[in-house]
């Protein structure tokens, strides 16, 4: 059961590796999309946490994760209330997709274009 709020990201993150079904992922989708707009340092925080203790996600859920932050940075609400500190982890976290995985460079490059 989830404490607290970043448990609850962390667990909609493990549901996404462990479902392939269309339905639940579009509506896992919606919610981390909802969480991450209101709670965007949250967010972006266990993302990235999630990624990088992650590291074998196959590259379909590690696509579905990066486009979860990237929908979330695409509005302007969360640019403007994310720190400079989180921003450049988050650029991190793009570099180092783009070099130690195969996840489509055009969805990390959107990321990094957000940013």
């Amino acid at each position: 059961m989830a404490q607290n709020l970043e448990d609850l990201i962390v667990a909609l993150f493990d549901c996404i590796t462990s479902t392939a079904d269309k339905e639940a992922r579009g509506s896992i989708g919606e919610s981390l999309l909802i969480l991450g707009i209101k709670q965007p340092a949250l967010f972006l925080t266990a993302a990235h946490t999630f990624l990088v203790k992650n590291n074998k996600l196959s590259d379909q859920n590690r696509s579905f994760i990066i486009t979860s932050v990237n929908k979330v940075l695409e509005k302007q609400s969360v640019l403007e209330e994310i720190d400079e500190q989180l921003a450049l982890l988050i650029i991190n976290l793009a570099i180092q997709e783009m070099t130690m995985t195969k996840v489509g460079r055009h969805v990390i490059c959107n990321l990094r274009i957000s940013i």
